[in-house]
């Protein structure tokens, strides 16, 4: 087993320092060949219907777009095409509540719920709503959904918010209803009024335009038919649609405000003077290349990813009209940070796991050969399937999460292992060109 583990730790050493890109895909004049590539593949062998990418950079804007709006019609996208931006949409929400506190001198972001409306007692504030620091669960309930009753959501705020960050859709539907009563307008009309409208995002939209918009799909079928939309109460946390172009636009708005330092009204968002270590409402990355600001947005058959880097002045959209569990965002991320590889592509897409489809095989094992050596065990956790690799000492290994390739066919994505299910009692690792029979030791 030692030379064994000893192949595998050269395997994944070779693979990490392949990773390594050889330009930089920030500063061409261009999208980069590297990144068509990888679309293409996916777009060719089934990955996505459809992906649209834009750059900015110092030399201009770029887009590369690549299939159709639905698997099932010819109609293909291009960089004017609507999609679904998920939870991007918090960005729109922390945006406007920026502006309006530039506009309003009795608004600030330090402006509780209680203030704004009697409906609450709430004394959370505007800021910790946009911080996720609401002291909120991160899912709206289903019945508030249903209700879409403005109070409903309003009575799940807590007396105060609380020290320590906590993602929650909650919050940011609390944030846009709380701005949408202080106006006394809908979401919908702030969002044209102080954004859309005056920075000509003609796409961005809570209703999409039917001859532009990409059909929404999971995988890749089409699911467009089921008509998902989001409830009005829930605008504050998604429900946005918008193109390529409007939404690298709302972006670069976003990056020279941070490098400016001139725009008023990003103050609230950026701090005074710029201060804040991320944006309200923003992720950061840190690379070697600088910090870079982030969001990704996923659900309802879209998936979005949009970011910039202040310092090198580099911004990114990435759109697909497709919710799969992938590296897609890697494609974005690897633009703005040379250690984080190119997506592949070039190979047929992964098969959703269904573990109704394999035997009982979840426990430990060994090696046939060697059943004092390392013990491998196979468990679920959070829908996923994982391989947990530990010495006979139980100093962990390897944890890493199984992908199928077909029925009874397991691998892991950084190693050149198959894991063969035949039986609960018939399982084998392949390993270059050599087959390692298991032997189940604990059940």
């Amino acid at each position: 087993m030692k030379n064994f583990t000893l192949t595998l730790l050269i395997s994944v050493i070779t693979l990490l320092l392949c990773a390594c890109m050889s330009e930089k895909l920030a500063d061409q004049e261009k999208i980069a060949d590297e990144i068509k590539k990888s679309i293409d593949d996916a777009i060719r062998l089934k990955h996505r219907p459809s992906i649209v990418i834009g750059l900015h950079n110092q030399h201009g804007e770029f887009y590369y777009a690549k299939g159709k709006k639905s698997i099932d019609a010819e109609q293909v996208i291009d960089s004017k095409t609507q999609f679904g931006i998920g939870s991007v949409t918090k960005l729109f929400t922390t945006t406007l509540m920026s502006k309006m506190v530039n506009e309003h001198e009795g608004l600030t972001i330090d402006t509780s719920a209680k203030d704004i409306t009697d409906v609450t007692t709430s004394m959370v504030t505007l800021k910790e709503l946009a911080l996720h620091k609401g002291g909120l669960a991160k899912t709206i309930p289903v019945d508030v959904l249903q209700a879409n009753v403005r109070e409903q959501l309003l009575n799940l705020l807590p007396a105060k918010g609380v020290l320590k960050s906590q993602y929650s859709n909650i919050g940011m539907a609390v944030l846009g209803q709380l701005l949408s009563t202080y106006e006394q307008k809908t979401l919908d009309r702030l969002m044209q009024n102080y954004i859309t409208k005056p920075w000509q995002l003609d796409s961005v939209s809570y209703l999409p335009e039917p001859q532009q918009l990409a059909h929404s799909h999971l995988n890749m079928q089409d699911i467009s038919e089921q008509k998902i939309n989001t409830p009005t109460v829930a605008y504050g946390a998604g429900g946005l649609y918008a193109n390529a172009e409007d939404l690298l636009a709302f972006v670069v708005k976003h990056m020279q405000a941070g490098v400016a330092d001139k725009d008023n009204w990003a103050s609230a968002l950026f701090g005074q003077n710029f201060s804040y270590e991320t944006p309200l409402g923003w992720k950061h990355h840190d690379s070697r290349n600088g910090r870079v600001y982030y969001h990704g947005g996923d659900g309802n058959g879209y998936q979005a990813f949009v970011g910039f880097n202040p310092s090198k002045k580099v911004a990114v959209v990435l759109l697909t009209n497709s919710s799969a569990d992938d590296d897609l965002q890697n494609l974005a991320l690897a633009i703005f940070d040379e250690a984080v590889s190119v997506p592949d592509f070039s190979s047929n897409p992964v098969i959703p796991f269904d573990m109704e489809k394999f035997p009982p095989f979840i426990g430990q094992y060994h090696l046939v050969d060697e059943p004092n050596g390392n013990v491998i065990t196979f468990a679920q956790e959070n829908g996923q399937l994982l391989y947990i690799e530990e010495t006979s000492s139980g100093e962990l290994v390897r944890k890493t999460r199984l992908y199928s390739t077909h029925d009874h066919v397991l691998f892991m994505k950084e190693l050149p292992i198959e894991i063969n299910i035949l039986g609960s009692h018939n399982i084998s690792m392949s390993f270059g060109g050599e087959i390692y029979p298991l032997q189940r030791v604990k059940q």
